[in-house]
């Protein structure tokens, strides 16, 4: 909710497609050990988390990302 967020995408299906493109091209490089996203709960210093400051999921994107997750 922050309006100096750092992250870049408008919405939460753009951040998920963000974070499939992302997790495939890390799964396609052998010497990516692991991942881990970086912000749970939205904050202003970070930008966008999983979770915005009320602690309620972004329920689009966690879906997607559990999808996601769950394929690789």
């Amino acid at each position: 909710m922050s309006p100096h967020r750092t992250g870049s995408e408008p919405d939460q299906k753009s951040r998920a497609d963000g974070y499939e493109l992302l997790a495939g091209a890390f799964a396609a490089e052998d010497w990516i050990l692991g991942w881990h996203w970086c912000g749970y709960v939205e904050n202003p210093q970070r930008g966008f988390g999983l979770k915005d400051p009320w602690d309620e999921p972004y329920a689009e994107l966690v879906a997607r990302v559990a999808e996601v997750n769950r394929r690789a």
